[in-house]
């Protein structure tokens, strides 16, 4: 999933999986890496990472 957001870089540093990348304007979250912690949406000062971004993760999961 990549969304182009605000770049502070505290979801990157903070996320505990590695799993989100800044790459100039554009964040990506690596669904595989991604352990669904919402430690990205508890850090972001401007909630520019919501919880329902993470609703495609469940669903490949779930194989739907």
């Amino acid at each position: 999933m990549q969304r182009s957001r605000i770049f502070c870089d505290i979801c990157v540093e903070k996320c505990p999986q590695k799993a989100i990348t800044r790459n100039g304007e554009i964040f990506t979250i690596d669904s595989v890496k991604c352990a669904g912690c919402y430690t990205c949406v508890n850090v972001c000062p401007r909630g520019a990472i919501q919880e329902d971004f993470f609703e495609d993760f469940a669903t490949d999961e779930l194989g739907d």
